[in-house]
């Protein structure tokens, strides 16, 4: 049996590369960032303590930073009254951040809204803010009021998330339905193109929302090699992935490989008993996964063929998957017509077993 993916340590740090250990030294870093005539790409706001990359366009390389050899600097939000997002990248390039615990909740209920974010949010101009060339690794983010990991700006492409941990998001009781742990897009705006996303070799865990949420207008996303469990939701899958809405000029064409997905149970309030392994809309390729104790009447993989049309293709190999629904894949007919022409899934070396 192969065994399941292993996350390098992290990497030495370099020469030249920034370390910061406390929250002084990333204040230190700044001061002479701004000696340099450099200033106004990255800031700390010291009532939030939220950490700023803002337009950060480099002419070389870009920027390395590790927070503590081995992650040893905590980011806690120290604001009574919360803040938007504990690391925040907006309309910058080439940031690599290695290590590092974000804790958005350090001061209870008011703590951050978000933990990571990459590009704009909600709250803002979702088609503002593009990143590109973003990569974390090593991170550990949790307790936030609402989603852990955000890429949400239009434009947003070539990043990383990988070999990190993303937990307890949605502590936000008053919004629980907002709890994903990695979110790539912004709702179901078909303008708003997050594309060439990487999310590798996480434990993403304890949502109250889809774990892994692809939204419509994200393209080419590889999720892989991660660990996806403990989601407690009124509604969908541990894993979400796109949704066409009948569009023939989009298809999301992602690779969902070798993930291990497990252990759903319905939140306060849900619409549905059956939260489902993997929620499929939209054309990609879902192979090797693992997918185990779901709630109720569950689908392993359940392609949502109302959303899913234009002659797309799902195609789902050599995954296996024990549900309690006698069926792993769900190959389900629309609701309330208007699809003459639905996509198709190809099956092929599947593992079913149906849990009693």
């Amino acid at each position: 049996m192969v065994a399941f993916y292993s996350s390098p340590a992290q990497p030495a740090v370099p020469a030249g590369a920034f370390v910061a250990n406390t929250t002084a030294d990333i204040d230190t870093w700044i001061n002479a960032r701004e000696a340099l005539n450099d200033d106004g790409s990255i800031f700390i706001d010291f009532i939030t303590r939220e950490i700023m990359w803002d337009n950060y366009q480099p002419a070389g390389t870009g920027a390395e930073v590790h927070f503590g050899p081995n992650g040893g600097i905590d980011f806690d939000n120290t604001n009574p009254k919360g803040g938007s997002a504990v690391y925040r990248l907006k309309d910058s390039n080439k940031v690599r951040t290695y290590g590092g615990e974000m804790d958005g909740l350090s001061t209870g209920a008011n703590g951050a809204i978000w933990g990571i974010v990459v590009g704009q949010s909600f709250l803002g101009d979702p088609r503002s803010g593009a990143c590109e060339d973003i990569f974390f690794s090593h991170v550990n983010i949790h307790d936030v009021r609402q989603s852990t990991v955000k890429f949400s700006a239009d434009g947003t492409r070539n990043c990383t998330f990988r070999d990190s941990i993303a937990s307890d998001a949605g502590k936000d009781t008053a919004n629980p339905d907002f709890g994903e742990g990695v979110y790539l897009g912004e709702g179901n705006d078909l303008d708003v193109t997050v594309e060439d996303v990487l999310v590798k070799g996480n434990d993403v865990f304890n949502c109250t929302s889809d774990i892994i949420d692809i939204k419509i207008g994200c393209r080419r996303i590889t999720v892989e090699d991660n660990q996806v469990h403990g989601q407690r939701s009124r509604f969908g899958g541990l894993f979400t992935i796109g949704a066409d809405f009948h569009n023939p000029g989009y298809t999301g064409d992602h690779l969902i490989q070798r993930n291990r997905v497990w252990d759903s149970a319905p939140g306060p309030g849900a619409f549905t008993q059956d939260i489902d392994g993997m929620e499929v809309g939209t054309q990609c390729t879902i192979n090797n996964n693992v997918i185990w104790d779901l709630a109720n009447n569950a689908r392993g993989i359940r392609l949502v063929r109302q959303f899913l049309d234009q002659g797309k293709t799902v195609v789902a190999r050599f995954n296996t998957i024990d549900a309690v629904f006698a069926f792993g894949l769900n190959d389900e007919a629309p609701n309330g017509g208007g699809n003459n022409e639905p996509g198709v899934l190809i099956g092929q070396g599947n593992l079913y077993t149906q849990t009693e």
